[in-house]
């Protein structure tokens, strides 16, 4: 439902540029913060002797600099399937519409097919 055909206007393209952004921003925060801590300890404190409160703000920006990374970039592949009409989220079938649904209906057994598997 990402394609230009069910959504015309630039309102996604706009609220994922902003969600892009904002996850940029927060990987940024989130090294300057484990820099920080790292390098702005009292001279002769090791990290065993760290506060937890230090802890706490030390192991978010963890979480945060290994996590977001993938969510930018299907934010990135989705602004390229708008842009460019590239189609990486969506498996199109390029027939006529009757057979579209025949396409959903082989796509979604592939996905439980795959689902039985594991």
């Amino acid at each position: 439902m990402c394609e230009n055909a069910y959504s015309t206007r630039h309102g996604m393209d706009f609220w994922a540029l902003a969600l892009l952004g904002m996850g940029v921003g927060t990987i940024g925060t989130g090294i300057n913060l484990m820099v920080t801590i790292f390098q702005l300890r009292t001279p002769g404190m090791s990290l065993c002797r760290l506060p937890l409160f230090v802890w706490m703000v030390l192991v978010n920006p963890f979480l945060i600099v290994f996590a977001l990374p993938a969510l930018n970039a299907s934010l990135v592949m989705r602004l390229i399937d708008r842009q460019l009409n590239a189609l990486q989220h969506a498996r199109v079938c390029r027939e006529p519409q009757a057979r579209r649904v025949e396409c959903a209906r082989a796509f979604l057994q592939t996905r439980t097919d795959i689902n039985v598997q594991k």
